[in-house]
């Protein structure tokens, strides 16, 4: 499930100017032919999806390595799948994350260097995950799921100190509150299962509906 999936998703158009499109629909035989013989055309709507987006960015605390996402569209599947890379700024070949999976996103640094965290939905839906970070290879390792809330998690990011974690989970309003037992303690590894409350129901039961409704569009006040 996407981590935002309840948030009000924005849609951007591009205007076309009566005047660029008459210049457009006004252009001359010659000048067409003479644009093909160039061998350059306009850049398409195809064109444009095939291109790789860089996305996320983060910094080692050393300074000696850039994690980035690359996001590559599937128009046939109308999907896009991030990966995550690293590699040192001074150049280098990319290394993709070992640990990570296509779709993982929001990779971060600890303020020791050691670790990472980053988002992932291999397991019950998008949740933070930690694993170990060698800073002399780019090496990543041994990832465990971090915590698990019934709603997802998202926007991962250390506190100064390494020792806590903030992140953010998108609600339907109007369910009852998420209690701190509907998820997991936070240790390395637990994989206590969602709790059972009503406000966990709630939510569950509202991206099931969603989810099996074939009517995607939504209405807003």
């Amino acid at each position: 499930m996407n981590t935002h999936k309840r948030l009000l998703p924005l849609v951007f158009i591009a205007a076309v100017t009566p005047a660029l499109m008459a210049a457009q629909l006004t252009q001359s035989p010659d000048a067409a032919a003479a644009h093909s013989a160039s061998g350059k055309r306009a850049m398409t709507f195809s064109d444009m999806m095939s291109l790789k987006r860089l996305g996320e960015t983060a910094v080692s605390p050393d300074g000696k390595w850039l994690a980035y996402s690359v996001t590559t569209v599937n128009l046939a599947k109308n999907k896009k799948i991030s990966e995550l890379w690293l590699r040192m700024p001074e150049g280098g070949d990319p290394i993709p994350v070992a640990v990570a999976q296509p779709g993982d996103s929001g990779l971060q640094f600890a303020p020791d260097g050691k670790h990472i965290l980053f988002v992932s939905g291999r397991e019950g839906g998008d949740q933070v995950w930690m694993a170990e970070f060698d800073a002399a290879s780019g090496a990543t390792t041994n990832a465990v799921r971090l915590i698990a809330i019934p709603t997802e998690a998202g926007d991962a990011l250390w506190s100064p100190d390494g020792r806590s974690v903030l992140f953010t989970s998108s609600v339907y309003p109007d369910c009852p509150a998420i209690r701190s037992t509907d998820f997991s303690s936070g240790t390395p590894g637990d994989t206590k299962e969602w709790g059972a409350s009503a406000g966990a129901k709630c939510n569950a039961d509202r991206d099931s509906a969603a989810e099996a409704n074939p009517v995607k569009a939504q209405v807003f006040t």
